[in-house]
């Protein structure tokens, strides 16, 4: 074989031995990145939620007259403490 075609061939070989694997550890890693993004995104909406409700609970407690206390206790009527 001519000497510039087995520097060739050697090239790349070296090439594919350092690329195939980046190529799977880069998959791995944004697939995990893509999930940890979707749990994220999930516990937003849920935190969001829940807010939302107290703050609308809080609002119509206000509205007609009552009391709000936060973080008081189950006997009393309070929005963070249900």
């Amino acid at each position: 074989m001519a000497p510039g075609i087995a520097e060739a061939l050697l090239a790349t070989a070296l090439g594919l031995v350092a690329a195939i694997p980046a190529v799977v550890i880069y998959n791995h890693l944004a697939r995990q990145t893509a999930s940890c993004r979707a749990q994220v995104a999930d516990l937003t909406s849920l935190v969001m939620r829940l807010v939302s409700r107290d703050l609308g609970r809080m609002q119509a407690l206000t509205a007609s007259g009552q009391v709000v206390r936060l973080g008081a206790s189950r006997d009393s009527r309070s929005v963070a403490g249900e």
